[in-house]
């Protein structure tokens, strides 16, 4: 019994002393990840509390459900990218030592590498820390989220003023390239993320031609 206790005490020295970089950044980079597809998923909503805060949705519920309201993105490879940091981090939040973590950390490198192929130099990119590696990802998945919540925005704009168009009466028509304008000009940060994603934006069939291979 007492050998037991003391190897539970040396286990925990252990886990205290030693800073797992990598689950740091999966942890703290999923966190980041959930409050953009929230902020996604708002954009069509008139009163979010009550699907956001009543409803409990976990992770992977606003990632289906902000990607069925993604109108035109909704088959990119980025939302496979997504749900591979999440299963990542549910493997590191529940088990220090998982025999899994390898085996996920590698799907969502391959994930990564084939939606960045064509932006980025995958042999250097390839020499980095997993660490490294897994902050890039992140931002990745942010700038990706940041543009799906702007386009979400504007269409819900473009929504509005169609409908007034329809409701005055005939002759006069709203404003509309004036005031897209200026409702999205506060979306400066959420183009800065987007600037900064590498994602590749191909079709259905180019990306299935791409599983095939």
């Amino acid at each position: 019994m007492q050998e037991h206790i003391a190897g539970l005490l040396d286990n925990f020295g252990d886990q205290m002393d030693n800073v797992d970089e990598v689950a740091h950044v999966v942890l703290k980079g999923h966190l980041l990840i959930e409050e953009w597809l929230t902020h996604a998923i708002n954009q069509h909503l008139f009163h979010p509390e009550h699907l956001i805060e009543e409803g409990r949705l976990s992770f992977i519920q606003k990632l289906t459900l902000a990607r069925s309201l993604d109108l035109r993105r909704n088959n990119l490879g980025m939302w496979d990218l997504i749900a591979a940091v999440n299963s990542l981090r549910n493997d590191l939040a529940h088990s220090l030592n998982s025999p899994k973590r390898v085996k996920k950390m590698e799907a969502l490198k391959r994930l990564y590498f084939r939606e960045t192929s064509a932006h980025q130099n995958v042999e250097q990119t390839q020499q980095w820390t997993d660490a490294r590696l897994l902050r890039s990802i992140c931002a990745v998945c942010l700038g990706f989220l940041s543009e799906s919540a702007r386009n979400s925005f504007e269409f819900g704009i473009i929504h509005s003023l169609d409908r007034q168009n329809q409701l005055r009466p005939s002759g006069i028509q709203a404003s509309s390239v004036g005031g897209l304008n200026r409702s999205t000009s506060a979306f400066g940060q959420e183009r800065s993320f987007a600037q900064a994603a590498p994602y590749k934006k191909a079709s259905l069939s180019e990306r299935s031609g791409r599983l095939t291979d």
